[in-house]
């Protein structure tokens, strides 16, 4: 009988000493239908200073001089996060290969502004790092009957980057303006009902995207500001571009919305949710 090995690894901590794991909260899954490759992208650009040079060693093949000099320009400017997001789109690219990591650095980019100039670093495709939460409550079923057997719905499919619901979302104006926010929640998709956008909102739950002062255009800087008020005709104050409003719930859920005319979106015969396609019109609210 052969003698047992045993192979043993350092716990994986950050330089404040927490560790990684469900119990600290801070868990990731290499598949991607437990974390989406957006959810790994947000996960790593949220990396601190202090560990992303250990990080980029440990969790990519990049040669060392290359790590090196990642770093060195990420000192240079830091808020950038050149390294950070060298480490998410390495990641990304390894354990979900390079389309799903194209695909999420375009989404970043989109929502959070342009690219750094390609002379800074060629990995770099966004500007602000984007947070996501996801979390959900398990269903006491027998999980086993689950189509998707990590949802806590028996009927959700599963989902991966390639079938995951678009950030992206149009919405008619009448369902934008004059609204509130619990029902724009809900109309993007956010919550599954008016009732739960308000109560995301009473508890500061929910949040909007601005531009700092909100002057201009949204630029490459993106803050997201609580959402405190549920009165009519606040959601319209943060559009930009003149058709466009960002929302997030929680950390990790965001949806870019294009807002189009009643009459374009109607012909389009989208389906959202507080809007009859039937008669092209908002539902009764």
């Amino acid at each position: 009988m052969k003698d047992p090995y045993g192979l043993t690894v350092p716990l994986l901590t950050t330089s404040s000493g927490e560790k990684f794991g469900k119990s600290a909260g801070n868990a990731i899954w290499l598949s991607p239908e437990m974390t989406p490759s957006f959810d790994l992208y947000g996960f790593w650009i949220r990396t601190s200073d202090a560990d992303v040079e250990r990080y980029l060693k440990l969790f990519t093949f990049l040669p060392l001089s290359t790590i090196s000099k990642a770093v060195e320009e990420h000192k240079l400017d830091p808020s950038k996060r050149l390294a950070q997001h060298l480490l998410a789109r390495e990641f990304v690219e390894l354990v979900h290969g390079p389309i799903a990591a194209e695909e999420t650095a375009a989404q970043h980019k989109s929502i959070f502004g342009r690219p750094p100039k390609p002379d800074q670093t060629a990995a770099t495709e966004a500007q602000q790092d984007a947070t996501v939460d996801q979390k959900s409550s398990l269903h006491r079923s027998d999980k086993r009957h689950f189509i998707n057997m990590t949802s806590g719905n028996p009927s959700a499919p599963i989902t991966s980057w390639e079938n995951a619901p678009s950030i992206n979302v149009f919405l008619p104006r009448s369902l934008v303006y004059n609204t509130t926010f619990p029902r724009l929640l809900y109309s993007a998709g956010l919550v599954a009902s008016k009732s739960e956008g308000w109560r995301l909102v009473s508890n500061q739950g929910a949040y909007v995207g601005s531009r700092p002062g909100q002057v201009g255009g949204m630029g490459d800087e993106l803050k997201f500001t609580p959402i405190k008020h549920p009165d009519k005709g606040m959601p319209e104050r943060y559009i930009y571009d003149d058709n466009q409003l960002i929302l997030r719930v929680g950390k990790w859920k965001v949806k870019v919305i294009t807002i189009l005319p009643d009459e374009e979106f109607a012909a389009k015969g989208i389906k959202v949710p507080g809007w009859n396609v039937e008669e092209g019109r908002p539902e009764n609210m």
